[in-house]
């Protein structure tokens, strides 16, 4: 079963700061899951709410800040004060620390108003590093993002998160995207799911897996994959 870090090591570091990549690498991980919006100055970003005041100490939205202005915020110290000073990172950042031999779960975040345009930004990021384009799966809660990059890009990898869309549109979703993968909450993991995403071809990844059990409870289902807050979690072969 495929093991997917999710922001990183975020069970025991700040998510989406390079201390939780580095911690997740240096386990072993081959694949890793980070956020990514946009700054005031059109600076791509890896960080996960609309605004900075749960992790960053800051009730200001990412996008009304510069990354200069989100590079002096203090990404660590919210999780615990041993990571005082952890900096939110930038994509290029964590695309150039990344190992070759790792695949990027990119989940683009829309907020509201949604970031115009921002499809066009994550495509030429990954156009100019065709290496780093072809181990990249880009996902979305945000279907018209989704819909944006199948348009714009006919061969970007995509992974669809349905959220709560009913099953039956989840997977024609999934057709129109040509999408490579499902990513399915726990609580709504079922055996219908499983069969669907085998008959369609997709590959199913289920989150947000924090115990042993829940692994193997996904495994059992028929999962090919979990995104787990704990790199170093066991999970079935």
């Amino acid at each position: 079963m495929k093991l997917i870090a999710h922001r990183g090591a975020s069970g025991t570091h700040p998510e989406n700061t390079m201390a939780a990549f580095k911690a997740a690498w240096k386990a072993g991980v081959t694949a890793f899951e980070f956020d990514v919006q946009r700054a005031k100055d059109g600076t791509l970003v890896v960080v996960h709410d609309d605004t900075l005041e749960r992790t960053g100490g800051d009730p200001r939205a990412v996008r009304d800040l510069t990354a200069a202005q989100l590079k002096a915020l203090d990404a660590g110290s919210w999780f615990d004060a041993t990571f005082r000073g952890e900096r939110i990172p930038t994509l290029e950042e964590v695309a150039v620390a990344a190992p070759a031999s790792c695949e990027l779960q990119l989940e683009i975040k829309q907020a509201d108003p949604v970031y115009e345009g921002i499809e066009r930004d994550v495509l030429a990021f990954l156009d100019a590093r065709p290496a780093l384009k072809a181990r990249t799966a880009v996902s979305s809660f945000h279907h018209d993002t989704l819909l944006s990059l199948r348009r714009l890009d006919a061969k970007v990898r995509i992974g669809l998160l349905p959220g709560k869309l009913p099953i039956d549109p989840s997977f024609a979703l999934a057709a129109e995207l040509s999408a490579e993968s499902m990513h399915v909450n726990l609580e709504r993991l079922t055996p219908e799911w499983s069969a669907r995403a085998k008959a369609a071809g997709l590959k199913l990844y289920v989150y947000t897996i924090v115990k042993p059990e829940q692994a193997a409870r996904a495994a059992a289902l028929g999962a090919d994959g979990v995104f787990s807050n704990f790199p170093d979690i066991t999970v079935p072969s």
